[in-house]
């Protein structure tokens, strides 16, 4: 089967989507392709693009980011200073994601129009971010490419369309390992994690599966 996928998606750094100043909810979309290895299981690979808006925790608002892009308590004298309440990072990530889906309602009602799955996966992911001012959004510190692998899983529900056709909306988080994804130092607050939830349309290329 092949499908597509869309849906909102928020972040966690050194920055959050959910900052001091407001929730800044991003977005992200892919293609899929899979094959249903028997009524309840599917090995499922995933492209996907995501954009992220990442502000200031409260308890880091009142931080500074210098021009050497290092964290102080104060600003640092005689260079460019930024107080992190003052700032926020967009954050661009490529995933490649391998996902193995049970669905256990399948499992025990292979005739239901219902599914129940959990998925977990892993991924290749590549992260590119970008720290600008809040007021006039313009740049001050521009991050590298960097690649990351990560682990996670999605829940889901998905309801059987047509004979060709489903729908499933999904919920799932990202473990994100090595350096942050926000271009920001790694402090106070050094995990990286994701949150998407969306929907997946797939479409089964042929071979309907029998009961």
């Amino acid at each position: 089967y092949i499908g597509a996928d869309a849906g909102a998606s928020f972040g966690r750094g050194t920055f959050a989507s959910f900052g001091a100043d407001k929730t800044r909810a991003g977005y992200g979309f892919g293609l899929l392709g899979g094959y249903h290895i028997n009524r309840f299981l599917s090995a499922e690979a995933e492209l996907r693009y995501s954009h992220l808006g990442l502000g200031a925790y409260d308890c880091c608002k009142d931080l500074w980011l210098g021009a050497d892009g290092n964290r102080y308590y104060a600003p640092l004298a005689g260079v460019k200073n930024y107080r992190y309440g003052d700032i926020f990072s967009t954050v661009n990530l490529y995933e490649l994601s391998l996902h193995l889906n049970i669905d256990f309602v399948r499992m025990f009602r292979p005739e239901s129009r219902w599914s129940f799955f959990v998925s977990p996966a892993v991924y290749g992911i590549g992260s590119q971010a970008t720290v600008k001012t809040t007021a006039g959004k313009s740049t001050v510190l521009k991050g590298g490419n960097q690649m990351h692998f990560g682990v996670g899983g999605d829940l889901g529900v998905g309801y059987q369309i047509s004979q060709r056709v489903n729908l499933r909306l999904y919920s799932g988080m990202t473990y994100i390992m090595g350096k942050g994804i926000d271009a920001m130092p790694q402090t106070e607050h050094k995990s990286n994690y994701t949150w998407n939830t969306g929907f997946k349309v797939t479409y089964l290329l042929e071979g309907l599966l029998k009961k």
